[in-house]
């Protein structure tokens, strides 16, 4: 399964910026409590970075399985819901999300497209768009932030 040019900036501009709404009584799908974990997220960045230097793409692809296996299901109920544009149930899941399950779905969303459309050999950098780790950065300064978590310099997305 790919992930297109538009996911990242799809599924962050629409679940961070939907109106409040109390929509319909049925629950929307639910958003894996790893999202939320700062240290795996903060790991996460940090694999992304050791492959952005030309670091060992092992771990990347480790990372990668792990997302696809793990992650990838909760993405593509939310990617279904953007596709039948159910606002009410997109307003409840962005309600019931974090900065920090935002900062954790945009860099599994990161490793999995950066993985995908890069297939870098070890020894050569991987290429991080900068947009997207931009919002990744700006998500998990919050997470740090409202966690009460001591703010580290961001790896990614940071200028």
């Amino acid at each position: 399964m790919t992930t297109d040019k538009f996911t990242i900036s799809l599924l962050a501009a629409v679940l961070s910026l939907l109106p409040a709404s109390p929509g319909r009584a049925d629950a929307p799908p639910p958003v894996p409590s790893a999202w939320a974990d700062h240290a795996q997220s903060r790991a996460l960045e940090e694999l992304l970075y050791r492959a952005s230097q030309g670091g060992d793409k092992g771990e990347l692809s480790a990372a990668h399985a792990r997302i696809a296996s793990q992650d990838l299901p909760a993405i593509e109920r939310i990617r279904d819901l953007i596709a039948r544009n159910d606002t009410a149930a997109l307003q409840r899941l962005s309600l019931g999300m974090t900065a920090c399950h935002h900062a954790g779905m945009a860099i599994r969303l990161l490793i999995l497209d950066v993985y995908e459309t890069d297939r870098a050999e070890d020894g050569r950098a991987v290429t991080v768009p900068a947009e997207e780790a931009g919002r990744f950065a700006d998500h998990m300064s919050r997470c740090e932030l409202i966690s009460h978590k001591p703010g580290i310099r961001r790896l990614i997305g940071a200028s």
